[in-house]
């Protein structure tokens, strides 16, 4: 180790001949007793960007408080914490992709999506996306499963959705929104079990131009024979069936006519059905308010001053 004789002191002073090691920007550290760099670790001092291409280990030194402005790794990069070992996920994707499990790793998909800028009137945006590919799966397979306490109240499934309040028969009401036997949709079960499936319900089914209503009939994968129905025959004509064809009957329920409401402007046109009628006569007028006192049915019909059979 070489000396120099320091005339101001009177000593021979140790002269450190260790320069700076590696390239230009390779920070120096210790290595056996010298100075050396390493590409893998290196500091630009115009962006103060500190670089390093391997792993960082936090030792049980203390806590630590780092920003990271920015990262465009390669590859997954793993840290070693004290007493726990992690591996830091990248986030995956596009913009907006939810990101998900994936074998252990961070993935994003455009099929699981939440778009984020809605910023152009030409473009058709779709808040949130969730799409599946089903190529083969088992019946029942859901792709939305709303669950309260473990219990389902709402689903979206292959054929549509179903929303129930609860699975008591005696206050649940069922709302399913599908395609039974290639009537698309939706069906009201107000008192039911089983979500409809294999019970005997009352409700409606209304798609189309028409709503049909049924006593009965199990429900499984397919909708039970409606017994009425009410549909468009043409612009402002409806039409009364036995269900999803055939004849229907409208009933009206029959009253006293002193029953009958205070003829007016505002039940001009309205129709009823008499049951103490005195007289048949097509057009007769019945004196509302009053006891006829006779024993004919007939129906009847509003003409805005009067009551008048027909």
């Amino acid at each position: 180790m070489p000396y120099v004789f320091n005339p101001f002191t009177g000593n021979f002073d140790i002269v450190d001949t260790n320069t700076a090691a590696g390239s230009d920007t390779q920070v120096q550290f210790n290595d056996g007793g010298t100075l050396a760099g390493d590409t893998a670790l290196t500091w630009n001092k115009t962006s103060d960007q500190l670089t390093i291409s391997g792993d960082v280990n936090l030792d049980s030194g203390g806590s630590f408080s780092t920003t990271i402005q920015s990262v465009t790794p390669t590859a997954n990069r793993t840290i070693s914490f004290p007493d726990k070992t992690g591996t830091v996920g990248l986030v995956a994707g596009a913009t907006g992709n939810i990101q998900y499990n994936n074998a252990g790793a961070l993935a994003g998909s455009a099929d699981l999506n939440v778009e984020l800028d809605w910023s152009s009137s030409t473009t058709v945006y779709t808040g949130l996306k969730l799409n599946a590919t089903d190529t083969l799966s088992a019946p029942g397979s859901k792709l939305v499963d709303l669950q309260i306490n473990g219990t389902t109240i709402g689903l979206v499934d292959s054929t549509g959705a179903r929303f129930t309040r609860t699975a008591d028969a005696t206050t649940g009401g069922n709302l399913f929104v599908e395609r039974l036997n290639n009537h698309s949709g939706f069906y009201l079960f107000p008192n039911n079990t089983n979500n409809g499936v294999g019970a005997a319900p009352q409700g409606f089914f209304a798609g189309g131009n028409a709503i049909y209503g049924w006593t009965a009939g199990a429900v499984t994968t397919s909708l039970p024979t409606p017994d009425t129905g009410l549909s468009r025959e043409a612009a402002g004509i409806v039409k009364i069936t036995a269900g999803f064809s055939g004849t229907g009957y409208l009933k009206q329920t029959p009253v006293a006519i002193q029953n009958l409401p205070t003829p007016s402007a505002t039940y001009e046109g309205a129709k009823g059905f008499v049951t103490d009628a005195s007289v048949s006569t097509f057009y007769s007028v019945v004196a509302v308010g009053n006891n006829d006192g006779g024993s004919i049915k007939v129906p009847v019909f509003c003409d805005g001053t009067n009551w008048r059979i027909g």
